[in-house]
């Protein structure tokens, strides 16, 4: 039985919810999992694909549907549209970043909406140990 990975106590928060294709911008995302996961590796991952199904990870599921996007997040860690996507959880368990728009983006991203959610891996093992929820953010025009 897959959990749906959605802990409590893992939470991504998007402080923005839309980010516009001709100017460009960015949405602050805040992740947040309990102190008792300080130190661990976190790695932020996207989809524009959705949320569901989810993708099966052990007993966890990730959930965002896997596309090119989720590729290039995974093979491009800490990429100008997603810095600071891979990194060590701070002594409260917690990390800062965003995901970035370049002004002047292909207007082919207008009305699509881009998901993103974190995994949480013990530092010592590699284990995965927690999965976020997915947090929404609209390409506007």
């Amino acid at each position: 039985m897959h959990l749906h990975a959605l802990n409590p106590s893992t939470q991504l928060t998007g402080l923005k919810s839309q980010v516009s294709t001709s100017t460009g911008g960015s949405q602050p995302l805040q992740l947040a999992a309990c102190p008792e996961h300080a130190g661990d590796l976190y790695l932020l991952l996207g989809s524009l694909s959705g949320t569901a199904p989810a993708l099966p990870l052990g007993a966890l599921d990730l959930p965002l549907v896997p596309d090119a996007y989720t590729q290039f997040t995974l093979a491009s860690p800490n990429s100008p549209f997603l810095p600071a996507s891979i990194g060590q959880l701070d002594p409260w368990g917690r990390a800062d970043t965003s995901f970035r728009l370049p002004p002047g983006s292909a207007p082919s991203f207008v009305g699509q909406t881009a998901h993103h959610a974190f995994l949480v891996f013990d530092l010592a093992n590699l284990a995965l140990e927690s999965v976020s929820n997915p947090t929404p953010v609209l390409l506007a025009p």
